[in-house]
C-alpha cells in the first residue's frame, strides 16, 4: 500500500512484479506524476486497486 509519496515506488519494478504475481495485491494512492495518465497499466491490473488522491 502506497499513501505516502509518488516517487517512493519506481512504478517499472511495481508493474513488473504484479505480472509476475512475485505480490498479491498493490493499493496506490499516490503517482508521480499526478493524476495518473488514463492509459497507465496499473488501471487494467486485476491485482492492483487504484484510489483518489484527495
Amino acid at each position: 500500500m502506497n499513501i505516502g509519496r509518488g516517487d517512493l515506488v519506481k512504478e517499472e519494478v511495481l508493474i513488473e512484479v504484479l505480472q509476475n504475481r512475485e505480490i498479491a495485491h498493490a493499493i496506490l494512492d499516490v503517482f508521480d506524476p499526478e493524476p495518473l495518465d488514463k492509459e497507465h497499466p496499473f488501471w487494467r491490473m486485476e491485482n492492483a486497486t487504484v484510489t483518489p488522491h484527495l
